[in-house]
């Protein structure tokens, strides 16, 4: 019945658009179209893309072969960031290691301060007393490769399997409470993301980080730099970006007097990152429940199944990375 909806849907998506022809035809399909017809490229085009989303969720949930139970729900970036500290999300043994460069974390956190969407995570829940699936780890939070641990008899809380989204995750990881390589994030809250990217850069020492930068007609402004986590624990501790903004202009001004038109730009940096970080529920989390299976083989397979499909995209899995995630799903 599923099935039969989603094709129904797509067909209707196709129908809309256009895209549809009369005759020619696809083998086996319950519709016929002809490729060759007079559509122009958006018509055909918006077909392709209706049937692509479509048929990629059919793809997904046949890779469970019986109907797994799944939530969507939201969380803030701090909740996910705290849920991970607390090792509630957990890397099962079939993901591989952290892959993101330096300069695909700060990116993600332009789009955090800009509150830009950056896709959703998929999770497997595992309950109090159950047999863990597989051998799971921590999240790293200074870039260094941590090991799986052996199964237990039993969980013993309820935990979350990162299935897919563990780059951001980790990222989030890194970025806000940790260090990646020994060099923390730093960004410059004078820098403006309106029209380009949020200054953010690695480094170990921030005095090696530029004074100034150059803005349209040549102009020279000051660079407010401030370390990410460092920002991240005095707003959490005081749940009050107001005072933390001005406590950091304090201390700017005595090390450097600063611009009168660049308190303005700390200000709303400060008070963007804020609502991007800990009061917009931006983290899309698909909590799945695997049912209707009592074979744990099966279970195994179904998931790293389902872990190939989704990592097909992003920073694509090697050779080597989805051989060992298949052998690791027999225990091998």
């Amino acid at each position: 019945a599923d099935y039969s909806k989603l094709v129904t849907d797509c067909v209707g998506a196709c129908r809309s658009a256009g895209a549809l022809g009369g005759h020619g035809g696809v083998e086996d399909s319950p519709f016929s179209f002809d490729a060759h017809s007079a559509v122009d490229k958006a018509q055909w085009s918006c077909y392709e893309a209706s049937l692509s989303t479509h048929f990629t969720k059919i793809s997904v949930s046949q890779a469970f072969r019986s109907e797994p139970m799944s939530k969507w729900i939201s969380e803030t970036i701090s909740d996910v960031v705290l849920e991970i500290n607390n090792d509630e999300f957990v890397l099962p043994v079939i993901q591989r290691r952290l892959v993101w460069t330096e300069d695909q974390i700060a990116l993600l956190f332009d789009s955090v301060i800009k509150r830009n969407a950056f896709g959703g995570i998929m999770v497997l829940q595992e309950r109090k007393n159950d047999k863990p699936l597989f051998e799971s780890r921590g999240f790293t939070s200074d870039g260094t490769p941590i090991k799986s641990t052996e199964r237990s008899d039993h969980i013993e809380r309820d935990r979350s399997f990162v299935i897919d989204g563990q780059q951001r995750l980790q990222a989030f990881f890194i970025g806000l409470k940790g260090s990646l390589d020994g060099k923390l994030l730093y960004l410059d809250l004078a820098s403006e993301g309106i029209q380009s990217e949020y200054d953010l850069r690695f480094t170990a020492q921030s005095a090696q980080l530029p004074k100034h930068a150059k803005e349209e007609g040549g102009l020279q402004r000051q660079k407010v730099w401030y370390s990410v986590p460092s920002l991240y624990e005095r707003l959490r501790n005081s749940n009050d970006p107001d005072s933390v903004t001005r406590e950091i202009l304090a201390h700017k001004n005595l090390e450097e007097k600063l611009d009168d038109k660049i308190e303005p730009r700390v200000r709303k940096t400060i008070s963007e990152f804020y609502q991007g970080v800990f009061i917009e529920s931006a983290v899309g989390i698909c909590k799945v429940d695997l049912l209707g299976d009592p074979s744990e083989r099966n279970r195994r397979l179904r998931v790293v199944e389902l872990f190939r499909r989704l990592n097909e995209g992003g920073t694509r899995l090697s050779a080597y990375d989805l051989i060992a995630a298949r052998l690791k799903g027999f225990n091998y």
